[in-house]
């Protein structure tokens, strides 16, 4: 682990900006919330931010393939708090009829690339897929 590419991976999670690694380039939003300081530190380490970023990317998705492969889905339960969705309980649902089962006691349920993609989304962008699949129950899931 580096320290420096862990603090400023920190920074920018607490300035609620999301990376999106595309070697060479990496992309960073909103870009609004980028302060010329971090921006400078994300220029100086970039490589290194983009290697960390794309294992973590190549992690995940292998750990995607695995659910799927096992038809295992996340239910959620979240609650809004000040700084946007917390989720208050989370647990894993094996089969559709654990699926129906999840959505009737309230919980929404996310198919891994659903919580591949959800991963990915600024905290606004969070909450619209979170009140999508509220609206919509089951009868809706999101793809890549």
């Amino acid at each position: 682990m580096n320290d420096v590419i862990d603090t400023i991976l920190l920074e920018t999670q607490a300035a609620g900006l999301i990376l999106d690694p595309e070697p060479p380039k990496l992309f960073v939003r909103p870009e609004e919330r980028l302060t010329p300081e971090l921006e400078e530190r994300l220029r100086q380490h970039k490589p290194a931010i983009i290697e960390r970023l794309e294992g973590q990317r190549r992690e995940l998705e292998a750990s995607m393939k695995r659910l799927e492969a096992a038809d295992i889905s996340f239910a959620i339960i979240m609650t809004e708090t000040d700084g946007g969705l917390a989720i208050t309980q989370q647990y894993p649902v094996q089969g559709e009829e654990a699926k129906r089962r999840a959505w009737a006691s309230g919980a929404i349920v996310f198919h891994p690339d659903e919580m591949y993609a959800y991963v990915r989304l600024t905290q606004r962008e969070r909450k619209m897929l979170h009140e999508f699949k509220k609206r919509f129950d089951t009868t809706v899931r999101c793809t890549r």
